[in-house]
């Protein structure tokens, strides 16, 4: 006699489906995803003037450390109160302020492995500055580190849902992400490219139109007008790139494990 066993059915990873979940969740749920990236933004304000490094005069390194610190707490904390309520989202159940609060008991091990995922980013950044006039040896070097920064990311592209969702530590939670993303990396960078242009393509025939950049608006005060629109503009970007992440985690989840919603958050229930 044979007995048959209902398997979990395993979904298939899509950048379609990713994206379509993505801007739903987000949709719906603007105001209150937005709000709490804005509040965790004001954090800046009381940032002394951000320190770009100068590779033709002198940088100062403690205030540049301590501006792209602050800029990675920011990060983190946004991270925290979005990620949690967008899985209850993904539960089928209407994300609340709640879901803000819980999420953000994560805040700290999202900041430290934070800081470890930005690392190679800002290597990229000093390479440039201590190796400015030795231009073959600083390109040799911008090159190598670069192509380890871009590795580095999409494999540890999802550890920010593997602390809040899973209770991962900071090593930890980069390493399940590598486990989730192993053979889907060019997926993720197809994911990246399409958010750009959905995010980016509308906003250049504004530009055009004004002379208004990302760039402009980022380092303007944002008690200019421009200031505001570009400070707003950034935490409504950080607000939906932790949505994307968190839905990507999601499909990569139900793809390698069968994982269903409510078995990826049991432990907080």
């Amino acid at each position: 006699m044979t007995i048959d066993v209902a398997l979990p059915r395993v979904t298939r990873f899509s950048i379609g489906r990713v994206l379509r979940d993505t801007f739903g969740i987000f949709g719906r749920n603007i105001l209150l995803f937005g709000g709490a990236a804005i509040i965790a933004r004001l954090l800046l304000l009381f940032a002394p003037a951000s320190v770009v490094p100068d590779p033709e005069g002198s940088t100062d390194w403690v205030a540049y450390c301590l501006t792209s610190g602050l800029d990675i707490v920011v990060w983190g904390l946004s991270e925290a109160a979005i990620t949690f309520a967008t899985f209850q989202c993904l539960r089928g159940r209407r994300a609340n302020a709640g879901d803000i609060a819980h999420g953000m008991r994560s805040a700290v091990p999202i900041v430290l492995a934070g800081t470890i995922y930005s690392l190679p980013l800002y290597a990229v950044t000093v390479i440039e500055v201590v190796f400015a006039g030795q231009d073959l040896l600083a390109g040799i070097l911008t090159l190598v580190a670069a192509i380890v920064a871009i590795a580095l990311t999409l494999m540890w592209w999802v550890y920010v849902p593997a602390i809040a969702i899973e209770g991962k530590g900071v090593f930890a939670s980069l390493g399940r992400s590598v486990e989730l993303t192993k053979g889907r990396r060019w997926a993720i960078v197809g994911i990246y490219v399409l958010l750009i242009i959905a995010v980016v393509g509308p906003m250049i025939p504004i530009a055009i139109v004004t002379g208004w950049s990302p760039a402009s608006a980022l380092s303007a005060s944002p008690f200019t007008l421009l200031g505001a629109v570009g400070f707003v503009f950034f935490a409504i970007s950080t607000a939906l790139y932790t949505v994307l992440v968190t839905v990507a985690y999601f499909h990569l989840r139900m793809e390698k494990e069968g994982a269903g919603a409510e078995d990826i958050v049991r432990v907080f229930d």
